[in-house]
């Protein structure tokens, strides 16, 4: 986003009581930076750093702190088998003192967080078909985003049980998971993430901020 847009989200966070993110990707806007990009590492640690950086500098004027970064789109997706990409993200954390990456279960970036002494959280999508990898499943093929709401409730609840649920070719496949996704363009994503969080509840899942140790 821009800085309005940033700062309109920062401060309807504040207002909510709930923790702030940076989510930077490759300098990508007009496809939303969910496409690869082939990019120089100079020129992509700059961009990250002044996303993030100017997130940081935002919030904290509001008198907030940016907690975590989870990076975006195709940077997310290529850092899980990228260790030298992983190792630029959490180096960027760390220049504005963020302590958590989130990132997926397994991955280079988990990795490399262990190794840089950063507080990994384990991240499932309920919205996202995966391949039996564990990967999420592209884009481009057709059913990687999950459209049908009991389908992403039963994943959901799954996936913060640890349970198996099913890949995309139909094998089972199961995460270690401390945080659910839904994406905000996944249609009905408002009212979908009240019946998530319902559901979970109802199911004996307790759920809290990832710095407020569980009741």
């Amino acid at each position: 986003g821009d800085k309005y847009t940033m700062e309109e989200t920062a401060k309807a966070a504040l207002d909510a009581k709930v923790l702030i993110g940076a989510h930077p990707a490759f300098p990508d806007r007009e496809n939303f930076g969910r496409l690869d990009m082939d990019i120089a590492r100079a020129e992509l640690a700059d961009s990250l750093e002044k996303q993030v950086g100017g997130l940081v500098e935002i919030t904290t004027a509001l008198g907030g702190e940016v907690t975590h970064l989870k990076p975006h789109g195709a940077l997310y997706n290529r850092a899980m088998n990228d260790p030298a990409l992983s190792e630029l993200i959490c180096k960027t954390a760390q220049a504005f003192d963020i302590q958590c990456i989130f990132g997926l279960p397994n991955s280079q970036t988990q990795s490399i967080c262990e190794v840089e002494g950063l507080r990994f959280i384990g991240e499932g999508f309920a919205d996202r078909s995966y391949e039996p990898s564990g990967a999420l499943t592209s884009r481009s093929i057709d059913g990687a985003v999950h459209h049908d709401d009991e389908i992403i409730l039963q994943q959901a609840q799954r996936l913060a049980f640890g349970e198996l649920f099913d890949a995309r070719d139909g094998s089972s496949i199961q995460l270690n998971v401390e945080t659910l996704c839904l994406h905000g363009d996944t249609k009905g994503a408002a009212e979908l993430s009240k019946r998530i969080n319902q559901r979970l509840k109802e199911a004996g899942i307790s759920v809290t901020n990832y710095l407020t140790p569980p009741s």
